[in-house]
């Protein structure tokens, strides 16, 4: 018995220092009046303002598909052997033509996006993120250390999740598909703590799509719809505490 209560209690120690809170962190959330639903807000509010241009490479044997940037002089692509996707990779290619394959286990069906050094990717089927979503710094090689890990439900496929300092993450997720309970975690990258919200007056008989993404810092924007003709459509801001 002795031994059991050794193993189990290391165990329970690591549930309890990797489960979120769902307690209102007491935040302000304000309700966006006149809000539309556009696919636009997949998309947040970054930009790349410089495209990766992979002919710079002279690869012929292999197609480059562009993710985001590392640093300012590094893009992360995705790579793969020409005319198909067999020895899919996730690489980090610098400006002078350096390919470094990083160490990650990628396919075609895998989201991958970057900002300023982080990388977020995961599984997906259609416009659904169905399996793990792994939050990681890249190190500057062919190396990244994973700083969370989110296992606990579906999320949609965005492409930005980080907040513009890089010090946190937002994912707006939900248990399983169709459904109309769905949440916000806010990630603290620095500690890998998290925190679930719930959107005030989120209600609606049909199945929901719920989106986030960073305006600031310190702001989230947060919709809801149904994606039916006249049908239920919210926004709102949410400030941290």
């Amino acid at each position: 018995m002795k031994n059991l209560l050794w193993v189990l209690c290391p165990l329970f120690c690591l549930i309890l220092l990797t489960a979120c809170s769902g307690e209102d962190p007491q935040g302000t959330w304000t309700s966006v009046e006149g809000y539309q639903f556009s696919w636009e807000d997949v998309l947040g509010t970054e930009t790349d303002t410089q495209p990766f241009d992979a002919s710079i490479l002279n690869d012929p044997e292999h197609d480059y598909n562009f993710k985001g940037w590392l640093d300012e002089t590094t893009a992360l692509c995705t790579r793969s052997n020409a005319g198909s996707f067999s020895c899919y990779e996730m690489v980090a290619v610098s400006l002078d033509g350096q390919v470094t394959v990083l160490e990650a286990d990628v396919h075609p069906h895998t989201m991958i996006t970057a900002q300023n050094g982080l990388v977020a990717f995961g599984s997906y089927y259609e416009t659904i993120l169905d399996d793990v979503i792994t939050f990681a710094r890249w190190n500057g090689d062919e190396t990244l250390t994973i700083l969370y890990e989110f296992r606990d439900g579906i999320s949609f496929h965005t492409t930005h999740f980080f907040s513009p300092d890089g010090t946190k993450a937002v994912i707006g997720w939900t248990p399983e598909v169709p459904s109309t309970q769905w949440q916000v975690r806010i990630v603290d990258l620095k500690t890998g703590s998290c925190q679930d919200l719930t959107p005030p007056g989120l209600e609606s008989e049909e199945p929901l799509l719920l989106l986030a993404h960073w305006q600031d810092d310190s702001t989230l924007f947060v919709s809801a719809t149904d994606m039916l003709p006249d049908g239920y459509c919210t926004a709102w801001e949410y400030t941290l505490p």
